[in-house]
């Protein structure tokens, strides 16, 4: 999926559409959609962490539809997010999504939106030095998952670690750092967290990864 063409230009658009099949816990499921990307402003962002200057604004529509076990979920979203030189994560972002549901024989009924702003801490953002790092090989399991998910380290190297699982508007629900060795697992407890989609990132000195998962 293509979010933006470097290098940008002011007022111009990259649209692209994405779909893929996959299994999860032996559950055949199908994600499909659409991204447009506008770079729409640019100026200062004055923020608690600090001021920042020639930062780039990037309006994203998006239809995301997932489909699972006769069921697909819709998510129509509509995000800008401030980006700062030099790096490749948004330090700043406002987001609404609205989430509708699709069953068979049924229309598509509107579940309820979600509007959300949220701040990185800058220790958090990816630079460009960074941005280009492998995709690590992390398998995660049980995918849906009533409560604990393991993160399977089998076919990586010894490293330091930091996770976080967030929620689709980019808000974070929980986050750890921790040292794993090559063939180890680590245990994520998901049972506080209410049902629904998050994502899962992580982050080492030689790669990183963001992971769909569901919480039953």
């Amino acid at each position: 999926m293509t979010i933006a063409k470097l290098p940008l230009a002011y007022n111009g658009t990259t649209s692209d559409d994405y779909n893929a099949n996959y299994v999860a816990s032996g559950l055949p499921m199908t994600l499909s959609g659409s991204v447009s990307t506008t770079y729409d402003g640019y100026g200062t962002l004055k923020t608690q962490f600090g001021t920042y200057n020639n930062v780039v604004r990037l309006k994203a529509t998006k239809i995301d539809n997932s489909e699972f076990s006769g069921a697909t979920t819709i998510l129509k979203s509509v995000s800008y997010a401030y980006y700062i030189p030099g790096y490749t994560t948004s330090l700043f972002a406002i987001t609404e999504i609205t989430t509708s549901i699709k069953m068979e024989g049924m229309g598509e009924v509107k579940m309820g939106t979600t509007k959300a702003a949220y701040l990185y801490d800058p220790s958090f953002l990816t630079s460009n030095k960074n941005a280009y790092l492998q995709d690590l090989k992390l398998s995660v399991s049980p995918n849906p998952a009533s409560d604990i998910i393991s993160l399977d380290f089998q076919d990586l190297s010894s490293d330091h670690y930091k996770i976080r699982v967030t929620e689709q508007d980019g808000s974070t629900v929980l986050e750890d750092n921790i040292f794993a060795s090559k063939g180890e697992s680590h245990s994520i407890n998901l049972s506080e967290l209410k049902s629904g989609l998050y994502f899962l990132e992580v982050y080492s000195s030689n790669g990183k990864t963001v992971k769909k998962i569901v919480k039953m």
